[in-house]
């Protein structure tokens, strides 16, 4: 897949374009996957007889997840495209939300929390406030989102 064919023309990256909300979408739904689980850890903890301590270091895996992949693959989209990364984020979205649901060990739930991190790092809306090919208008509610994510206020 060729640079050129991801990057859409100015016109389609308008605010309440399609472009503009499938990426407002897309990255709500990445983003909300990532916080879905917080609930069933009171119910994981009781189950798996686990201390405070433990169910702290599974929330810090999500953040190993998020910058490793950060690190690791920051610029992968530059390479191959940024259609390509958003479905492995919603792959790795789905697939957190997989392990979560059927996790029946401690082992288990780090996966899933790693998988969550790795969905959140790969974000469609990750890059595209420093990005040159979508640049919402000032005052446009994807403006707001962008410059939101930027400083970490939509973060779980």
């Amino acid at each position: 897949m060729s640079r050129e064919s991801d990057t859409a023309d100015p016109s389609a990256a308008r605010p309440g374009s399609r472009h503009s909300l499938l990426v407002t979408y897309l990255f709500t739904a990445v983003m909300v996957s990532t916080t879905l689980p917080t609930p069933l850890y009171a119910i994981y903890s009781a189950r798996l007889s686990l201390s405070p301590l433990t169910v702290t270091v599974i929330y810090a895996v999500y953040a190993v997840g998020v910058l490793g992949t950060l690190q690791v693959f920051g610029r992968l989209s530059d390479h191959v495209g940024r259609r390509a990364v958003v479905l492995a984020a919603i792959a790795f979205s789905a697939l957190s939300g997989l392990v979560f649901v059927t996790t029946d060990s401690l082992v288990w739930l780090f996966v899933g929390r790693f998988v969550s991190g790795i969905s959140a790092g790969r974000s469609p809306a990750r890059r595209p406030p420093t990005s040159g090919s979508w640049r919402p208008r000032a005052g446009s509610a994807a403006g707001a989102l962008s410059s939101m994510t930027a400083v970490g206020a939509v973060e779980p």
